[in-house]
């Protein structure tokens, strides 16, 4: 709704467009664009199920922010080094000095750094954003040897229903974001085109009845400002996102090994050898051996109870 309002300012001088911004003004005919409201919706329909590549592109899986166009992979990859090197000198500096305000900037740096990144530099992508996805994804591996996103769906149906409800508010908080950053671009190069066409119309001579072509190129510019501000705000609600998906790994993973109908082992290395089964059976199809675990009678299906 913002966007398209935005565009019908922008284009307030253009007859069809200016009704529509004049109806949009005017409650009483406000009621009477059915057809607007319907593209709209239509539009917010397909903004939702372009998520997924958008949120690839900032990630930096897909052209052109993927590795094989721009040095943005070495870029993040030198920031991931700066960041562990200042970790590993804090960690010295903590060991040899065991006072408690050493400890507590070395406690700082190390968490800002797992929040910010992924633990292995492998994992680095080419944006922030994609690392702060990323250090949240890889989490599970590097604490339970489970892979995150293949048992992301499977946990899904035993997370509760009101912890399920504080992760899709943090998704969505990011889906917004996410969504504007694109908006606000689409909305920065079709200003920065119209001004440029009214400073070449200008130049040729051709009247412009009052329109002003720094007011476009001024607009074009503030979109432009919105969405780093937006993309800046994904990245911080990414992190905020991270925290609960992290929690529900915690929380809920014995849960996920009841309705499975297994018991969790009782050391930490035949625990991590069970979801690692659970994981190459998930990914690769390989079964995992029931002998090799603790078997239990399946929870009833929460939904059928």
């Amino acid at each position: 709704l913002l966007a398209l309002l935005a565009l019908l300012a922008l284009f307030a001088d253009w007859a069809p467009a200016h009704g529509l911004w004049l109806a949009a003004l005017n409650l009483e005919s406000f009621a009477g664009l059915t057809v607007t409201v319907v593209v709209l919706w239509s539009s917010a329909l397909l903004l939702q199920l372009a998520n997924l590549p958008l949120y690839r592109l900032l990630e930096g899986y897909l052209y052109p922010v993927n590795a094989r166009w721009s040095g943005l992979l070495a870029h993040q990859l030198r920031a991931w080094r700066s960041a562990r090197h200042k970790v590993d000198r804090l960690a010295e500096q903590a060991r040899a000095s065991q006072s408690s305000g050493t400890l507590a900037v070395y406690g700082e740096a190390h968490r800002r750094f797992l929040v910010c990144f992924p633990a292995n530099w492998r994992h680095v992508l080419p944006t922030a954003f994609g690392n702060s996805l990323r250090a949240f994804e890889t989490y599970p591996d590097v604490i339970y040897n489970v892979a995150a996103i293949a048992a992301w769906p499977r946990l899904c149906a035993v997370i509760p229903e009101t912890y399920a409800a504080l992760i899709n508010t943090a998704r969505a908080e990011v889906d917004f974001f996410v969504n504007l950053v694109f908006l606000s671009l689409a909305f920065a190069v079709i200003a920065a085109v119209r001004g440029l066409g009214l400073v070449v119309a200008l130049a040729v001579g051709v009247p412009l009845d009052g329109m002003v072509p720094l007011v476009d190129l001024s607009a074009a510019v503030i979109a432009a400002a919105l969405a780093w501000a937006s993309y800046h705000g994904a990245i911080g609600r990414a992190r905020s996102w991270g925290a609960l998906v992290r929690s529900a790994f915690d929380l809920y993973l014995p849960a996920l090994a009841a309705q499975l109908g297994y018991e969790l082992p009782d050391t930490e290395q035949k625990r991590r050898d069970f979801w690692d089964a659970m994981s190459r059976q998930w990914l690769d199809h390989d079964i995992a051996d029931p002998s090799a675990f603790i078997r239990r009678p399946l929870l009833p299906d929460p939904d059928r109870a």
